[in-house]
């Protein structure tokens, strides 16, 4: 499917307002607005317009508009560097806590001290 037909696709339910969580969609107009040589600011007036409170930011319209001006024609985000969402276990609940509770019961004893 061409890049026009897409674009096309995704604004041809401009007569009821446009909601989406999913951002590809969004990145596929940024791209074909790259394309007509539409500066970043013109592109993110246009989502706005478009998909009101579910628009991209300025920041990530002028992130995209920067990976195009490389090259990256892609519209996948790049992977995440974050913490994996695997990283909250029982196991590492239960070390925190006990942390936690060693914590409290030093600043108990020292407080106790300082009122003898």
């Amino acid at each position: 499917m061409g890049l026009c037909c897409q674009f096309s696709q995704v604004l041809s339910s401009s007569s009821r307002e446009i909601v989406m969580s999913d951002h590809s969609k969004q990145r596929i107009c940024l791209r074909f607005c790259f394309h007509l040589g539409k500066t970043a600011t013109e592109a993110h007036e246009m989502l706005q317009k478009a998909f009101k409170e579910e628009a991209l930011s300025r920041t990530q319209v002028f992130e995209w508009f920067a990976r195009f001006k490389r090259g990256e024609m892609s519209i996948e985000d790049h992977p995440h560097s974050r913490r994996l969402s695997t990283s909250r276990t029982d196991e590492n609940v239960k070390k925190i806590q006990k942390k936690s509770m060693r914590i409290v019961g030093t600043q108990l004893t020292r407080s106790q001290k300082l009122q003898v």
